[in-house]
């Protein structure tokens, strides 16, 4: 099927499922109606199988901007959508069964880096609230005193050297730090040392962890907690479930390390040493105006260039068209 045909086909229906509110702003939706479409927001943080089901019954577009997570069930009953835009770098999180909407020749586009300045600054709120035990003396009853560390004296080690790292080297750059990254790819920026896992560990005053949840549960355990310096920092701001519980929180008794932590850890927290632990609500790290805005304006150029041409610069699965069937 040619683009063009996709084009004729969008003829045809011309509804787009906005989810969430927290983006696609009044300006999104007046955008997408000048562009010809019929916009329905479904109002809900995290919509239910049975009303995603609903929601997308005879809908042609759907811009993914809550938490819903959409299954094969869910992509398998909505016959008509062609282009789906997600409002997240890691679009698998919330798009489970992209491979199926591959397969049903259904175009998918996400917001790779549009977060990142965002992350990245809350990352490095992290590691100044650790270095200079800022939770401990704002605690009541805590400390009146704390020797902490400047910024120039430390090395920080990022894990995952993709749009947030890289934008976390620049800013601890910028503040004076030494900074080295292990990645899988073999890309860096000026002033920026690849080294191997066990080396950045070993001589990391502070790590922070930035992968995404396509590397799986358990990212760091027990052996690569073991293998941080004393006194060291892990900061992360990525997915809950890349650190072992059970592992740091064995670290985090003895007060070997401190971790700023991205949700509520799963373990007593009043087990562990006063100051060891900062609970961050990191999974907030990313809302800012500006990103929010960023997400927008990209999510929504998205959804109407892949309605009408096919095509979008944020498209994710170009291989989508061959499965789409030639109605010429």
């Amino acid at each position: 099927m040619t683009l063009r045909a996709i084009s004729k086909d969008a003829k045809r229906s011309n509804k787009i499922l906005v989810t969430d509110s927290l983006f696609i702003f009044d300006e999104h939706m007046r955008r997408m109606q000048d562009a010809g479409f019929e916009v329905e927001r479904l109002d809900k943080l995290t919509a239910s199988k049975e009303e995603m089901i609903a929601a997308l019954k005879d809908k042609q577009g759907y811009v993914c901007g809550g938490l819903e997570k959409i299954d094969a069930e869910v992509i398998k009953t909505a016959t008509g959508l062609k282009a789906v835009a997600v409002l997240a770098s890691g679009y698998t999180e919330f798009l489970p069964s992209y491979q199926e909407a591959t397969k049903q020749g259904i175009a998918i586009a996400s917001c790779p880096g549009a977060n990142s300045r965002a992350v990245a600054e809350y990352s490095l709120l992290l590691i100044l609230a650790s270095i200079r035990n800022f939770a401990e003396l704002i605690r009541p009853g805590g400390v009146t005193f704390a020797t902490g560390r400047e910024l120039p004296s430390l090395t920080l080690g990022i894990v995952g050297f993709g749009h947030i790292g890289q934008e976390l080297a620049r800013m601890a750059l910028v503040l004076g730090m030494k900074v080295q990254a292990h990645s899988r790819h073999a890309e860096t920026i000026p002033g920026v040392k690849l080294v191997g896992l066990s080396e950045l560990l070993a001589t990391s005053d502070v790590v922070s962890l930035n992968v995404n949840k396509i590397h799986g549960a358990g990212v760091f355990g027990a052996a690569e907690l073991a293998m941080m310096k004393n006194g060291a920092t892990l900061v992360n701001c990525t997915f809950h479930e890349a650190v072992d519980q059970g592992a740091l929180y064995a670290e985090l008794v003895s007060g070997r390390l401190k971790f700023a932590a991205d949700e509520p850890p799963m373990f007593v927290v009043s087990d562990v040493p006063a100051g060891s632990l900062i609970y961050s609500n990191a999974s907030n790290a990313f809302n800012t105006q500006e990103t929010l805005q960023r997400m927008s304006d990209r999510a929504t150029n998205s959804i109407i260039n892949l309605l009408k041409t096919g095509d979008d610069p944020d498209l994710v699965n170009p291989e989508y068209r061959q499965y789409l069937k030639n109605t010429n």
